[in-house]
């Protein structure tokens, strides 16, 4: 007889949901510091609360220097230290000059649940 999956429920909003899912499953795969998981968890974010928007331009809107303000302003982040970090999310693959890596988006309306298969 096969054991029952464990299933972990977390209480979480919009707000959160971002951060939440980056600590449980890029950070270790990426091995990323809090810091890293606080601004990429924004930028994911601001992805989701763009995405009527096309994009390319939807990119260029989260990657300016007005939304980048408003992310360091929010995580209390000097502009070289959040630049410093900026460099570490594209040299991790994570984030690309003009975007964001594909296949590390989110969608919460889709992804409400993570599956993890442990081989040993």
């Amino acid at each position: 007889m096969k054991p029952a999956a464990k299933v972990l429920s977390i209480p979480t909003n919009i707000e959160k949901y971002f951060k939440v899912f980056t600590t449980l499953v890029y950070k270790p795969i990426y091995n990323m510091t809090d810091t890293e998981v606080l601004i990429f968890s924004e930028i994911l974010k601001l992805n989701w609360d763009k995405r009527s928007i096309d994009e390319e331009d939807r990119f260029k809107l989260i990657f300016s220097v007005d939304s980048k303000r408003e992310i360091r302003e929010k995580l209390n982040v000097g502009q070289a230290t959040f630049n410093n970090y900026m460099k570490k999310l594209r040299d991790k693959g994570l984030v690309q000059y003009g975007g964001i890596n594909k296949s590390l988006l989110i969608d919460p309306d889709i992804h409400k649940s993570i599956v993890i298969n442990f081989k040993l």
